[in-house]
């Protein structure tokens, strides 16, 4: 079943790694755990709008899918990670784009369907430079040319 796990809360201007910036940016990854037969499908959904949505209209500034196995036998594993510029931003996306994204994949891939995923969920603080980071890595989507 789908589970959700986030980091600690942002930090306070009080906290020194604050107060030095250190924490600009946010990343997220949503990590899927599914059957190795259904993994190209659920790939090509991802590459074919879901991603790019996220950074067009959700305001990621970098997005990338990451296929990147799994040590149990038939299942397969695709990590999709997105950089946002504060923690503004990914609040906006939560509470704007996310929620209709959310709905389109659990129709497609929720417990239900016939092609269920497991979904966990990461958000952390990182240094600005992750974007460029990310952005580097095969596969990157940035905003539209």
């Amino acid at each position: 079943s789908a589970f959700m796990s986030t980091s600690d809360p942002p930090h306070s201007a009080a906290d020194p790694r604050a107060m030095a910036g250190a924490a600009a940016h946010v990343k997220y990854t949503v990590t899927a755990k599914l059957a190795a037969e259904h993994e190209a499908g659920y790939v090509a959904w991802l590459k074919d709008g879901h991603v790019q949505a996220i950074v067009d209209e959700g305001g990621a500034c970098v997005a990338r899918v990451e296929q990147c196995g799994c040590s149990e036998e038939g299942v397969a594993c695709v990590k999709s990670v997105y950089v946002f510029p504060s923690r503004d931003a990914f609040s906006a996306y939560e509470t704007g784009l996310a929620p209709k994204l959310r709905e389109d994949g659990i129709r497609r891939y929720g417990p239900s369907s016939e092609r269920p995923v497991a979904f966990s969920r990461e958000v952390v603080d990182v240094e600005a430079s992750a974007v460029g980071e990310e952005a580097a890595k095969e596969g990157a989507y940035t905003g539209k040319a």
